[in-house]
């Protein structure tokens, strides 16, 4: 495990298929760790799914895009856009649990009550430690709203994949920075991780 390089995603304990690796919190922040024994064998899904390891934007672009960034005319460093917009959730509640206008719970609460999505993992805070930010997995309005605003903390945000496995869900959203949503779209891209 190459930790220097390591963007708080949390995808490799994830996939590990015996949980031997384990996100370790430090005074400084978290590190992941070997906390167990791995398969006996060949095994390379942690380093498979690290988006510090590589970062295959193109296929990625193409998979999810049907094109890579550039092709349209506009600068590649903008990625692939189809749209750009700007707004705030018009839900007098959702509006008031935001930060930021709350645009995102809005679409998810959206995405939840239309049966489009069967769950949500979004950033909350730890119930034991209230300043430390985790996964949280929502799967109604209130859950979405518990969770609203943004956490301005690295977290493994795709813990709560594991979660959203064992509650059964199916259809799911993930609030994610960039780099962990590199590891999201490797993920979805293999399957070797269909089980996730």
């Amino acid at each position: 495990i190459n930790s220097g390089m390591c963007v708080v995603c949390g995808a490799c304990q994830v996939v590990c298929p015996t949980q031997a690796i384990v996100m370790k919190r430090y005074p400084w922040g978290l590190n992941p760790e070997l906390g167990g024994a791995c398969v006996d064998g060949p095994c390379t899904r942690c380093s498979d799914v690290c988006p510090a390891r590589e970062v295959p934007i193109s296929r990625i672009e193409r998979t999810f895009f049907g094109r890579t960034a550039g092709g349209d005319g506009l600068p590649p460093e903008l990625g692939v856009i189809r749209n750009v917009y700007s707004g705030h959730a018009t839900d007098p509640e959702v509006h008031a649990a935001s930060v930021s206008g709350g645009v995102v719970s809005a679409m998810l609460i959206g995405a939840l009550e239309r049966g489009d999505i069967d769950g949500a993992v979004v950033a909350g805070y730890d119930t034991e430690q209230g300043w430390i930010a985790c996964a949280k997995v929502a799967t109604d309005r209130a859950g979405i709203l518990a969770c609203s605003g943004s956490k301005y903390q690295p977290h493994p945000q795709l813990l709560g994949l594991s979660e959203t496995v064992r509650m059964g869900l199916k259809k799911i959203a993930i609030t994610c920075t960039p780099c962990h949503a590199v590891a999201v779209r490797k993920l979805m891209m293999d399957e070797a991780f269909a089980d996730i």
